[in-house]
């Protein structure tokens, strides 16, 4: 099945049912797995485009929902946040994996989105908040690096692996999640 790319792809699109898109897509990608779910615009989305909604039953995870803000900017914005939430789907009723775990990400690619929340050719009012920028930080795995923790105490650490959004440190106290924004090289000549 190909998809059916909308006349006018950067048309603002209508608050419409998403369920024919929905299975569509589903058909497509996900070879029709996913389950029969709501899917539905979200004008309360503020600061996401959208929302992958997961309950826990007996210590297995399901999607129960799927939200997309609403006005969202465009066709091809709305497929690629569509497309997004059911990865998210996808890995959740596959693999018990919630978040943007490297299976995840996998699977953003074989959806035709290899650069994580970037797609080709966007509008300037399509890029998302979290379009990432390979050169912007310039951290390595291995490098030591410090922050502030949310009780206000500086830790130094090794960075174990870098996502799209996180990068993962190494402490004497713990592992931790952090935007790359709130980290500090330590210099190793001090």
């Amino acid at each position: 099945m190909n998809y059916i790319e909308p006349k006018n792809p950067d048309l603002f699109p209508s608050r419409c049912d998403l369920l024919p898109l929905y299975n569509q897509l589903n058909q497509m990608y996900f070879d029709g797995e996913l389950p029969k779910i709501p899917v539905v615009f979200n004008g309360r989305l503020q600061t996401t485009y959208g929302r992958c909604h997961a309950i826990r039953r007996k210590k297995i995870w399901s999607t129960s929902k799927i939200d997309v803000k609403y006005p969202i900017v465009s066709q091809r914005m709305l497929r690629k946040v569509l497309v997004h939430e059911m990865c998210h789907a996808w890995t959740i009723l596959k693999y018990q994996e919630r978040g943007h775990t490297a299976l995840f990400w996998n699977k953003m690619k074989e959806c035709g989105y290899p650069d994580g929340h970037q797609f080709v050719n966007a509008l300037p009012e399509e890029k998302d908040f979290y379009d990432s920028d390979k050169n912007k930080y310039p951290f390595v795995v291995g490098q030591v690096v410090s922050f502030v923790n949310k009780k206000n105490k500086t830790l130094h650490g090794s960075i174990l692996s870098i996502n799209k959004r996180t990068v993962t440190i190494y402490t004497s106290v713990g592992k931790y999640r952090v935007s790359p924004c709130l980290l500090s090289i330590v210099n190793a000549d001090k």
